[in-house]
């Protein structure tokens, strides 16, 4: 949640979606694909809490350079530790200390399970805040290996900019906009689970519809068969056009109802699948602004209060296209966060 947003402090209800996901772990979330350049943004060090890292190609500098299959090395960063999976360097290592260098960050790191062994993991970003490669030294005695972040192949790249919501793609005139709006988000963070970051894929056709169905409900007395026919109701578009006063006028009353609707594939261990919807009524929308946001940061936060349960959370960017939505312990990036 950012600084500059208040949030409600009551106990975070639990559904059948996010129960599903008590278990996870980088070895729960092995990617079997590459961890692209494109993926993910890292512009503070917190954002690499969570994050599988899986490079595409291995050198040793002046030895030799070779391609690597998906998960075949991995590097996953979490809140104290560094599980690296890969010949020759697998193993947890404790995280000593995060630095903010010129080129990035450095992790300086010891084998938890053997306190003299201590290296480092640097982190090579780019002018777009994302990383392009990966330093390892598992050891001051040990030369350092590079790894290589995959590009993403461009059929992929055209596909998933077709499927997936950007960033900077929907822009929201006001609060009320939103309706009859669905998102495909790219990115789940489970904050509950130590912030385990997980890349969305077509497969999962996970997406957040927000839902708005309006009903016109008579109130006028029934009238006897013989009298002269009852005026026609209004319809619906005209019905939103009328004040209280018309309404009563006319004699019919509007019953609105707003839903939140998350809709994902789960796949378990067992190889079953199960399609999870999770519906979250609307009792009450408030719009906040965060004037201290970055320039790309999430300036505006919509709060929407619930029927029942704890409140969830739309986030906007300055030019007030949607960025990000929180719900139940589980935040959603949209594509270019």
């Amino acid at each position: 949640m950012l600084n500059g947003f208040e949030k409600t402090d009551t106990t975070m209800f639990k559904n059948l979606l996010f129960i599903i996901f008590l278990s996870l772990s980088f070895n729960g979330l092995a990617q079997e694909d590459y961890s692209y350049i494109s993926d993910r943004k890292f512009k503070d060090p917190t954002d690499l809490i969570g994050y599988d890292f899986v490079p595409g190609i291995m050198e040793i500098k002046g030895e030799s350079q070779q391609e690597l299959g998906p998960g075949e090395y991995s590097f996953g960063v979490m809140l104290g530790n560094l599980y690296v999976k890969g010949e020759g360097i697998e193993g947890v290592y404790s995280i000593n200390n995060t630095n903010t260098t010129d080129y990035g960050y450095k992790l300086l790191l010891m084998n938890a399970r053997n306190p003299t062994i201590q290296g480092h993991l640097k982190m090579v970003l780019n002018n777009r805040a994302q990383v392009d490669a990966l330093i390892f030294k598992r050891t001051t005695n040990e030369q350092e290996v590079i790894f290589y972040q995959a590009q993403m192949p461009e059929d992929q790249r055209n596909d998933e900019d077709a499927f997936f919501s950007g960033r900077w793609e929907q822009e929201l005139e006001d609060k009320d906009s939103i309706w009859g709006t669905t998102i495909r988000p790219f990115f789940r963070i489970h904050e509950a689970q130590r912030g385990i970051q997980e890349r969305l894929k077509f497969g999962d056709s996970t997406s957040i519809e927000f839902i708005q169905t309006v009903k016109i409900i008579d109130k006028r007395k029934k009238k006897k068969k013989k009298e002269a026919e009852v005026e026609a109701l209004p319809t619906i578009a005209e019905a939103l056009m009328m004040d209280a006063d018309e309404l009563k006028e006319r004699g019919v009353k509007l019953k609105e109802r707003r839903v939140v609707k998350i809709r994902s594939i789960v796949n378990y261990e067992d190889g079953t699948t199960e399609d999870v919807v999770v519906e979250y009524e609307v009792k009450k929308m408030t719009e906040r602004e965060d004037e201290s946001a970055a320039p790309d940061g999430e300036r505006y936060q919509i709060e929407f209060e619930l029927e029942k349960g704890e409140s969830v959370y739309l986030y906007l960017t300055p030019k007030r296209t949607l960025s990000a939505f929180e719900a139940s312990g589980i935040r959603y990036l949209l594509k270019g966060y």
